[in-house]
């Protein structure tokens, strides 16, 4: 498992795995995002890892231990939206934090992105499986 982090006032870390067989990575994300540095801080490690991976993916983010401030909410959206573009093939997440699935629902229909939350890791690959199959039509 891969960590990468930036230490600023609250750590922001993020453990990634990545199955190479399934081009699925699996990430793990453990920040509270206040400030719109915070935001960039926390894309800038994800964009670190996905470019040393050289090719697109599919993506399954555990977001139990994120926390996005609703001043950066619709911010967090947006670079969410360059990120689909440019990194991912699909993208699910899953909590089973009530309040950590509707604070990123929230910040992804302010954004006007899908949001494809699940409550468990299980329904998230499952999802992540129906949009392959999509793609191979």
């Amino acid at each position: 498992m891969d960590i990468l982090e930036y230490g600023g006032m609250m750590a922001i870390r993020v453990d990634f795995e990545y199955d190479e067989e399934r081009n699925i990575l699996f990430s793990f994300d453990h920040a509270e995002l206040k400030t719109k540095e915070d935001v960039d801080q926390f894309f800038q490690i994800y964009e670190e890892k996905l470019r040393g991976l050289n090719r697109k993916v599919y993506a399954i983010s555990n977001i139990d231990d994120l926390k996005i401030h609703p001043e950066v909410a619709e911010y967090y959206g947006e670079r969410v939206k360059g990120f689909l573009a440019d990194f991912f093939l699909g993208h699910a997440r899953y909590a089973t934090d009530y309040e950590a699935r509707v604070m990123l629902r929230n910040a992804y229909l302010r954004a006007k992105v899908p949001a494809h939350i699940f409550d468990t890791k299980e329904e998230a690959l499952t999802a992540i499986e129906e949009m392959k199959g999509k793609e191979q039509r």
